[in-house]
């Protein structure tokens, strides 16, 4: 709670994802703890590599993504 209420970690943060090239996107997670915008960065990459045969996807401003690995 302490990050929280250092405006460090936003719990009320809407994740989105962008699409660099058709193969790469990157998602915004403003600064969320992290595990929402690995799903959704990781099922935009699944979704390239259905259509294109390779999906890559990066995240930025995450606080923490360890509990999505």
């Amino acid at each position: 709670m302490a990050r929280v209420s250092q405006d460090v970690l936003d719990p009320r943060a809407s994740p989105t994802l962008t699409n660099i090239t058709p193969v790469v996107a990157r998602a915004d997670a403003g600064n969320d703890p992290g595990f929402l915008a690995a799903q959704i960065e990781m099922s935009g990459a699944v979704a390239m590599a259905s259509t294109l045969g390779i999906g890559l996807a990066s995240i930025k401003h995450s606080k923490d993504t360890t509990s999505a690995i």
